[in-house]
């Protein structure tokens, strides 16, 4: 045994699974998820690398693809 819990409420923190769940996400919970600073994310957006929509709430977006997308052409210069 490897000590570790095999319970998934103890594996996964509080408000994960919402970000998991989703097509999109905020900036702020791309941050999080990612470990990649919002200023980064801002700048990206401003560029047109990174699209940003606006939901019916009006609270700004990024689709998980885009956002994944946009991680892997940058993976290699950030290794």
């Amino acid at each position: 045994m490897s000590g570790r819990s095999t319970d998934d409420d103890d594996a996964i923190p509080e408000g994960a699974r919402d970000r998991f769940g989703g097509p999109t996400m905020t900036i702020a919970e791309v941050a999080q998820l990612y470990g990649v600073p919002a200023a980064i994310l801002r700048r990206a957006i401003e560029r047109g690398d990174l699209p940003l929509a606006t939901t019916v709430e009006g609270q700004e977006a990024l689709s998980r693809a885009a956002v994944l997308t946009w991680l892997k052409r940058r993976r290699a210069g950030w290794a």
